[in-house]
């Protein structure tokens, strides 16, 4: 009897299965068919949409970077004045009736040549260069217009390199680098 009762379980599988296999069968012959050129144009999407995502992400970068730059520009030119600038702001402090002759004025990173226009107008005297490596230096000092013009050109001479000296009306500018190595 036990062998009839094996016998009864494994054609009850047998018959689960073959019923499990219709059903899946009917199932698939219900879904719709894919063309046979679905994978090609499948991975034909997909390479578009690729590309598409690199233009953007190139596009995007560009953008960012033009943007950047931008920023960069407008912080550098409107963070430090110019030589210009600082020369005109100078002037227009000794030029103007109602300012004071007695508050120094700050010379920030300007060239020689600039300073010693301002300076040489207040006290009407001329500039004479004797290099032309002493007109592009540039000083960060304070000028006070109520002092002797020896004593700002004391000051000056302090600077390793460079030799100010007043004769008569001229103040003459020049370097000592040259003269040392010469000798």
């Amino acid at each position: 009897m036990k062998q009839d009762y094996d016998i009864e379980n494994l054609e009850q599988l047998r018959q689960a299965d073959t019923n499990l296999r219709e059903a899946i069968s009917r199932h698939l012959q219900q879904m719709p068919q894919l063309p046979d050129d679905f994978a090609q144009r499948l991975l034909r999407r997909r390479r578009t949409h690729q590309w598409r995502k690199l233009a953007a992400m190139f596009v995007g970068f560009l953008l960012l970077s033009g943007l950047t730059f931008a920023a960069i520009q407008v912080v550098v030119r409107h963070a430090e004045p110019t030589a210009n600038e600082q020369m005109a702001e100078a002037n227009s402090q000794l030029l103007t009736p109602n300012s004071s002759l007695h508050s120094p004025v700050r010379f920030d990173d300007v060239p020689l040549d600039s300073i010693l226009s301002v300076v040489s107008a207040h006290y009407g005297k001329a500039v004479s260069f004797r290099n032309d490596e002493a007109r592009a230096l540039k000083f960060i000092t304070t000028w006070r217009p109520d002092a002797p013009l020896t004593d700002f050109i004391e000051r000056l001479n302090l600077f390793d390199g460079l030799r100010l000296s007043l004769q008569r009306d001229t103040i003459v500018v020049e370097t000592t680098e040259g003269k040392e190595e010469a000798e």
